[in-house]
């Protein structure tokens, strides 16, 4: 150092701020040249001082340490920031993938739900089955195309305006209540029945007949009660399977057993019913025989045989009822024996206060039956009709051709008292009567039943009863026949349009 050196190095001291002992020191030490002017212009070389720093090797080593701790930590620190930031920008990419997972997870079950939920939309609104939900009200919650279309129909088609192609829609009646479509019998028994299902917690099923507008039907309904998250009933799901023309063939196989079953009675009370018949047929032609030259005995005689005869065809469709209807192959013209048969019961519907009313469609084509048969069922409708209207009314007489082409109709609606419901079923049934003892045998209509289906047609019949229509009560009678045309239907209308003798109505 006094040699005017840089350098280092060490060396041991016996105390340093007070304090004593052996003391490991470190030195740096370099040389600090002055210049003065007047020393440069002389030449003489420049005063030399040189300037030494010492300090105790602890205390270096401890700045040293604290460096390298505070270095140690700011590296820690930026590593924890370098790692937080990775697991950051980890957790960013993470959950960026996640959210992408997961969006397209949410749209894939998205899509299932509303693939099934069009697969259950087509399937209530393709049913051939009334399907619709209600409130304890009996509110229209909502409804499928089938139940709306048959209830338009019902009720009024004009007035919900359906959709050629689509039929009715079914946001017409959402909201609406049962006893807009319903009459008030088929709704308070609805309503008896949800509150029924409320109590119980039960579905039940049930076969009942309901009236929509003017129009009576038959439903297989089921009714189950919809449930929130609280198993708490809050709607009802009603299911209803339109059953009218299957009961219809389950109420007239029912009835031909009924039939089947008169069999044997019917063929007993034929053969003893015959016996006599024959009898006075016989001894009524050996009369005629005699009497050919009196003629006021000989026509009542004629009558006499006539009646006789009408009696024996009736036993022989009573017959009909033991065994199976053979088609007839005798055709007839329909407006002439309607016009002979009310010719003959006119007056007496005027005695009875009856008004009648005949509406007959001209050119008329024949149709397929036994003349002296459908006089007879013509008059059994008449005189139904007519029992029916006791303080008189309106019979109304049509006959058209049906929608069809195939058949003809005739028709008779009466302004009565109506069928009561209970047992319109069993009209037709043999025996069966409301009339007293005395007034009616309960056989005219099934009879007429018989011939017409003999002859290959259909009877049918509308009624409302004065109980519970007392604005419209009264009953329709429709009789279909099968018609006939060609050369063979033009020669018999000829013949039948003159007949020799024309029946004889008593």
């Amino acid at each position: 150092m006094l040699a005017g050196k840089e350098g280092l190095g060490t060396y041991t001291s016996g105390w340093h701020r007070g304090m004593a002992g052996e003391i490991q020191k470190l030195m740096a030490y370099a040389p600090v040249r002055l210049e003065d002017q007047n020393v440069v212009q002389e030449n003489k070389p420049a005063a030399s001082w040189s300037v030494a720093v010492v300090a105790p090797a602890s205390e270096v080593e401890g700045v040293i340490h604290t460096l390298y701790t505070r270095q140690f930590y700011l590296q820690v620190i930026i590593g924890l920031v370098v790692l937080s930031g990775t697991i950051v920008m980890l957790n960013f990419r993470y959950e960026q993938q996640f959210s992408s997972s997961l969006e397209e997870e949410v749209n894939r079950q998205k899509e299932k739900l509303q693939k099934s939920e069009a697969r259950y939309q087509g399937l209530v609104e393709n049913a051939a089955d009334l399907i619709y939900s209600v409130d304890a009200d009996g509110r229209i919650l909502s409804i499928n195309r089938y139940a709306a279309n048959l209830f338009s129909q019902a009720l009024s088609p004009a007035a919900f305006k359906p959709d050629p192609e689509v039929g009715a829609n079914p946001q017409d009646f959402i909201g609406r209540n049962l006893d807009d479509i319903f009459a008030k019998k088929s709704v308070d028994f609805h309503l008896d029945w949800i509150r029924d299902v409320k109590e119980t917690g039960r579905a039940q099923s049930k076969r009942h007949r309901v009236t929509i507008g003017d129009q009576e039907f038959w439903f297989s309904t089921s009714i189950v009660g919809i449930k929130d998250e609280q198993q708490q009933i809050f709607a009802y799901e009603v299911i209803s399977r339109n059953i009218t023309a299957r009961k219809a063939i389950e109420d007239r196989l029912v009835n031909m057993e009924k039939l089947a079953s008169v069999g044997t009675l019917a063929a007993g009370v034929a053969h003893e019913i015959n016996n006599p018949i024959t009898v006075i047929l016989g001894f009524t032609e050996h009369l005629l025989e005699q009497t050919e030259n009196l003629p006021e005995i000989h026509e009542t005689l004629q009558v006499i045989e006539d009646e006789g005869l009408r009696c024996k065809k009736i036993v022989e469709n009573l017959l009909t009822f033991a065994r199976a209807p053979e088609r007839t192959e005798t055709k007839t013209d329909v407006n002439f024996i309607l016009e002979k048969t009310l010719a003959v019961v006119k007056n007496t519907l005027l005695t009875k206060k009856i008004r009648l009313e005949v509406n007959l469609a001209p050119d008329l084509p024949l149709a397929q039956g036994d003349p002296q048969e459908l006089q007879q069922v013509l008059i059994n409708m008449i005189n139904n009709a007519r029992d029916s209207m006791k303080g008189g009314g309106l019979l109304q007489v049509s006959t058209t051709p049906a929608p069809d082409g195939k058949r003809l109709a005739i028709e008779f609606t009466d302004t009565g008292n109506g069928i009561p419901l209970d047992i319109q079923p069993k009209i037709f049934d043999p025996f069966f009567t409301t009339k007293k003892t005395g007034e009616g045998t309960g056989l005219g209509l099934s009879m007429s039943y018989g011939i017409i289906t003999k002859s290959g047609g259909n009877i049918i019949f509308t009624s409302f009863p004065a109980d519970e229509y007392p604005e419209k009560h009264g009953t329709t009678f429709t009789v279909y026949l099968p018609i006939i045309s060609g050369p063979e239907a033009e020669a018999l209308g000829q013949e039948q349009a003159a007949p020799e003798k024309p029946p004889v109505i008593s």
